[in-house]
Order: structure tokens, then C-alpha cells, then sequence
């Protein structure tokens, strides 16, 4: 045989035992780790702050966003998305103009806001909305139904809303509209 063939055959081994015995698998990294694409990224070291721009995706736990750019803190991951946001997490797909997100605590604010909560099949649009605490929001104002159609064939809008997800909400200036005319 050719020893330079030999060689060749054997470098990959060390690196094959090095990759799998010595560094952690991704499934050890997984549960925490952040997962960030883009056409552009920066990283500012002094402020441990990523700058994403163009086509962004970030994957963190069970949730998946998406904008033109974000830029995100990864001591706090504090995230500031902007332009086509799209938000989706095992309970939740949000599109927005802009959304500012602790992607740990999930608290923040969405401008703007299209919510579609799965589970409950609730749509909501909405100015801006503040989720607060684990259940809890205020939103200036927002439109909210279960019907699928686009435009809904009824709704509910309102403002000041203030709401504990599954508890109660207050709403001023509640109107139901059934095919846009106010019931």
C-alpha cells in the first residue's frame, strides 16, 4: 500500500475519539444553550451582546424567534427584535413590528401585535402589550376572538385591558362586533 494513503486513513481517528470521549455532545450543551443564525453577526464583548442582522433566527429552550434583527444580551438575554418578528414557543406564535423579550422569563413588551394562542385557539391583535408577570398583561388596546376567518366574523375590542391569563380581565370601552358591525 501507499503509506501516504495510510496516513491520510488515520488522521480522522484521533479526531473521531477526540470529538466524541472529550468534548461534551450537544445533547449535554442543549438545555441552556442559545442557537443564533444570520446573515450578519457581531459580538460586542464589553456588554457580552450579540448584534444580528438579515434573516435572524434564535432558538432558546422551546422557543423559536425570528426578525430582520436582533440584537441580544447574553448575560440577561434581554432580546430587542425589530422588523418581521415572529415569536413561537410550545403555547404561543406572536408576529409583531417589534418585540423587547426576556427569553428566559419570557416578560416584555410586543408592538404592534398579532397573538395567536394554540391551545385555546385565541387571536388577538393588539398596540402594545406588557406581560408583566407569569399570567399577567396590559395591553392599550386589542381585538380578541376564536374565529379562524380572516376577517373574523366577531370579535371583542377594547382598551386598558389588564388580564391574569385563565383568571379574569378588565377591559374599558368593551364592544362586540359581529361581522364588523358593533352588537
Amino acid at each position: 500500500r501507499n503509506p501516504k494513503k495510510i496516513t491520510r486513513n488515520l488522521i480522522p481517528i484521533p479526531f473521531f475519539f477526540i470529538f466524541h470521549f472529550l468534548v461534551p455532545t450537544s445533547s449535554a450543551l442543549a438545555e441552556d444553550s442559545i442557537n443564533i443564525s444570520a446573515d450578519h453577526l457581531e459580538y460586542l464583548r464589553e456588554t457580552n451582546t450579540y448584534i444580528s442582522k438579515g434573516s435572524v433566527k434564535i432558538i432558546y429552550k422551546d422557543a423559536t424567534l425570528n426578525a430582520d434583527e436582533i440584537r441580544l444580551n447574553n448575560s440577561t438575554l434581554d432580546a430587542i427584535a425589530t422588523g418581521n418578528v415572529i415569536y413561537e414557543d410550545t403555547e404561543t406564535i406572536i408576529k409583531s413590528d417589534r418585540v423587547e423579550l426576556n427569553l428566559e422569563t419570557k416578560l416584555g413588551k410586543i408592538y404592534h401585535s398579532y397573538i395567536f394562542y394554540k391551545k385555546e385557539n385565541y387571536h388577538l391583535r393588539g398596540g402594545e402589550l406588557k406581560k408583566i408577570g407569569e399570567k399577567n398583561y396590559i395591553l392599550d388596546k386589542a381585538t380578541v376572538t376564536t374565529c379562524d376567518a380572516d376577517p373574523p366574523e366577531w370579535h371583542i375590542s377594547g382598551k386598558d385591558i389588564k388580564a391574569t391569563k385563565h383568571e379574569n380581565i378588565k377591559v374599558r370601552n368593551a364592544t362586540f362586533y359581529i361581522k364588523g358591525v358593533p352588537v
